[in-house]
C-alpha cells in the first residue's frame, strides 16, 4: 500500500489553453461587439405632441347682425348637408320693419287694383289675396271699395250737375227759339199791317195816332226779337261751355287715376325693394349650413341665448377632410425629421389597452420654427397622416381637437454613430474655429 501510494504522481494544472480559450473568447466576444456596434441599426424616434385636425380648415358659423336664439336644429356631431337650417335666430326689429313694409306693400296692391277699376270702369278685381286675411287688411280692401264708389259718386254728381245745366239751358234755348219763332210771325203780320195803314194814311183813311202806335209796336217786337235771338246765343255758348266742362271734368278724372296710378307704381317698386333687402336680412337669420360635413364646437346650446354680431355659433367640418394629426417637434430632433417617415401616434382620449398606437406617415413640416407664444417655447409644426386601415379596425371616432402623442420614426443609426457623434460634432466646431 505505501509503495503504490508513492507512485502515483501529483496532479498539474496547465493554463495555457485555458488563457488561449479566455482570449479567444474575448477576442471573439470583442470583435463581434465592434461589428454589431458599427453594423447593427438602432431605432429612435422623436416624440411629439399635438392634437387631431382637419386636413381641409373647418367652416366657421357665423351670423354678421346677431340675434335672439329661436331654435337649435343640430349638436355637436350631427351630419349636416350644405344649405341645412342649424339654428334660426329672430330680430324684432327686422321682423316690425318687415311687417310694416309688408302692410304698406298691400296697401299699395290695394290702391292699385282700386284705381284699375277706376280706369275701367269695373268693379275691384283684387290679385293674389292671402287665404287668411288680418283685420287690417280686411279694413284696407272696405277703405279702397268705399274710396272707389266717394270717388265715382263725386264724378257722377259732378257730371250730373253739368248735365242737369245743359237740359235746363237747352229747354229754355228751346222757349228762346220757340219765341223766335212766334215773334218773327208777329213782326211780319204787323210789318204787313203798318204799309197797309200808311197806305191808307196818305189817302187819309187812317189815323196818324194809329200808324205811330204800329210802328212803336214794331220796335218793340223787334227788340224782343233780337233779346230772344242774343239768348239763345248765350245758351248756345253756356251749353258749349258745360260740354267742356264735362269733357274736362272726365279728363280730370282719368288724368288723377293715371297720376294715382304712376305713383302708386313708384311707390311698390321701392317698397317691394326694400322688403326684399329686408327679406334678406331675415333670411340670413335662418343659420344654414356652409358645406356638407360635422358639427363641432357648438357655442349655443339655450334658446333665448343672444348672439353676438360676427361670433362663431358653431363649425363644420366638411366631408371630404381627413382628420390628421398636427404635431408639435422638437427643434434638436429637426436634423433627422423629414417628410415620408413613419410614425405611431397615441390618441390620448382613448385606454391605451383598447385603443393601440394607429401608424402614420409624416405628410408635412413647417419651412421654420414657431414658437408658442404661452411658453416660449420654440417647435417645428409637422403634419401626419393615420392610417385608415388601422382606424377603421380599431373602430374609433376621430374629432378635431383630440389630444394625441406621436413618435417620429428616426432613421436607424449604429452605436458607433451615437458614440462618434460628440467626437464629429468637436471636430467640427474645432475645425470652424481653426
Amino acid at each position: 500500500m505505501k509503495e503504490q501510494a508513492t507512485t502515483a504522481k501529483p496532479f498539474s494544472l496547465n493554463p495555457l489553453p485555458w488563457l488561449l480559450l479566455g482570449l479567444f473568447i474575448f477576442i471573439f466576444g470583442f470583435v463581434g461587439s465592434l461589428t454589431w456596434a458599427a453594423l447593427a441599426p438602432l431605432a429612435s424616434a422623436s416624440v411629439a405632441p399635438g392634437k387631431l385636425v382637419t386636413e381641409i380648415d373647418t367652416q366657421a358659423v357665423q351670423h354678421q347682425n346677431g340675434g335672439v336664439v329661436n331654435n337649435i336644429l343640430v349638436e355637436n356631431g350631427t351630419q349636416v348637408e350644405k344649405g341645412e337650417v342649424l339654428l334660426t335666430l329672430s330680430d324684432p326689429v327686422l321682423n316690425s320693419q318687415l311687417l310694416q313694409l309688408k302692410t304698406v306693400e298691400f296697401a299699395l296692391q290695394a290702391k292699385l287694383s282700386r284705381i284699375h277699376a277706376q280706369l275701367s270702369e269695373r268693379s275691384i278685381q283684387w290679385n293674389q289675396l292671402p287665404d287668411n286675411l288680418t283685420l287690417a287688411q280686411q279694413n284696407t280692401l272696405k277703405g279702397e271699395q268705399e274710396l272707389l264708389e266717394q270717388i265715382r259718386n263725386a264724378h257722377k254728381q259732378t257730371l250730373t250737375s253739368y248735365e242737369q245745366q245743359i237740359n235746363q239751358v237747352s229747354n229754355d234755348m228751346d222757349s228762346y227759339q220757340s219765341w223766335v219763332v212766334s215773334d218773327d210771325n208777329s213782326l211780319a203780320l204787323l210789318r204787313e199791317q203798318i204799309k197797309a195803314t200808311e197806305f191808307l194814311l196818305q189817302k187819309g183813311y187812317a189815323s196818324k195816332v194809329d200808324h205811330l202806335e204800329l210802328q212803336r209796336h214794331e220796335s218793340s217786337l223787334s227788340g224782343r226779337l233780337a233779346e230772344h235771338k242774343a239768348n239763345i246765343l248765350r245758351a248756345t255758348n253756356k251749353i258749349s261751355e258745360l260740354t267742356a266742362n264735362i269733357n274736362a271734368e272726365k279728363t280730370l278724372y282719368r288724368q288723377k287715376a293715371q297720376e294715382q296710378k304712376h305713383q302708386a307704381i313708384q311707390e311698390l317698386d321701392g317698397v317691394t325693394k326694400q322688403i326684399e333687402a329686408l327679406t334678406v336680412l331675415t333670411d340670413r337669420i335662418e343659420i344654414k349650413a356652409p358645406v356638407t360635413g360635422s358639427v363641432i364646437n357648438l357655442n349655443v346650446h339655450t334658446k333665448g341665448g343672444v348672439i353676438s354680431p360676427g361670433s362663431v355659433i358653431m363649425e363644420i367640418v366638411p366631408n371630404q377632410s381627413r382628420i390628421i394629426a398636427q404635431v408639435n417637434i422638437n427643434p434638436k430632433d429637426i436634423e433627422s425629421v423629414h417628410i415620408g417617415l413613419t410614425a405611431k401616434v397615441r390618441l390620448l382620449s382613448y385606454s391605451f389597452r383598447k385603443v393601440p398606437a394607429i401608424s402614420g406617415e409624416l405628410i408635412n413640416l413647417s419651412a421654420d420654427s414657431i414658437v408658442d407664444p404661452n411658453t416660449g417655447q420654440g417647435y417645428y409644426q409637422g403634419e401626419v397622416v393615420l392610417n385608415s386601415n388601422e382606424l377603421k379596425r380599431a373602430g374609433v371616432q376621430l374629432i378635431p381637437g383630440m389630444p394625441v402623442q406621436t413618435q417620429i420614426v428616426l432613421e436607424p443609426r449604429t452605436v458607433f454613430d451615437y458614440l462618434l457623434s460628440p467626437i464629429t460634432h468637436s471636430l467640427e466646431r474645432g475645425m470652424k474655429e481653426v
